[in-house]
């Protein structure tokens, strides 16, 4: 199974949406059994934060932003450009956000996380 990790600076609000919206799409599109989606912390010592090994099983990884980028790279993480589709989405949105799932549901149309 191919799994899509989704990153944001604490893991409360953008990165929980975005794995929930990719799994609900998975679900509907019948490929729930091919992908799954999760989400982690860029921030060190949170207690979902990310690990090199989360990196390193991942098929696809998804910064929300520039800045978590930079945070897994600070904390010695590789984190390969291959693997990597950066997002723009400033914390500004609540969990579950009505805005913030429109983004994911373009952003999994797209199809540039396959």
């Amino acid at each position: 199974m191919k799994e899509i990790l989704f990153v944001c600076i604490a893991a409360v609000s953008r990165s929980p949406t975005g794995a929930r919206v990719f799994n609900e799409n998975f679900e509907r599109d019948g490929l729930r059994t091919k992908y799954t989606a999760h989400f982690v912390a860029a921030m060190d010592k949170l207690p979902r934060s990310i690990m090199q090994h989360d990196i390193d099983r991942a098929y696809m990884i998804i910064p929300v932003k520039s800045d978590v980028t930079k945070a897994i790279a600070e904390q010695g993480l590789n984190l390969p450009s291959e693997k990597r589709l950066e997002l723009m989405i400033p914390d500004v949105y609540e969990r579950d956000d009505e805005e913030l799932i429109r983004i994911f549901n373009l952003v999994y149309e797209e199809g540039f996380w396959r």
